[in-house]
């Protein structure tokens, strides 16, 4: 073989590699995208999952805070006379 034609085995082999890691790096940039936008959406849904926990949590509470005064009103009032029709 001479030298020309290992040059030409040389060049080729390194178009070669260098297209192999151009091909490697876009699969591994559109793994690492399609991951990260799976992970957003995710994180997204369960912020919107918890934020809803969270307003049926406050509902709860703030009827109960509102049935008990009500509750005490209606047990502290006196018991209504009822009259004879006449």
């Amino acid at each position: 073989m001479s030298r020309i034609d290992t040059k030409i085995s040389s060049l080729t082999a390194l178009n070669q590699v260098a297209t192999l890691r151009a091909r490697l790096g876009a699969f591994q940039t559109d793994l690492i995208q399609a991951t990260s936008n799976s992970l957003s959406v995710a994180l997204e849904n369960i912020s919107a999952s918890e934020s809803n926990i969270r307003d049926v949590d406050l509902a709860a509470e703030t009827a109960g805070l509102t049935r008990s005064p009500i509750l005490v009103q209606a047990n502290a009032a006196p018991p209504p006379v009822l009259k004879p029709p006449q």
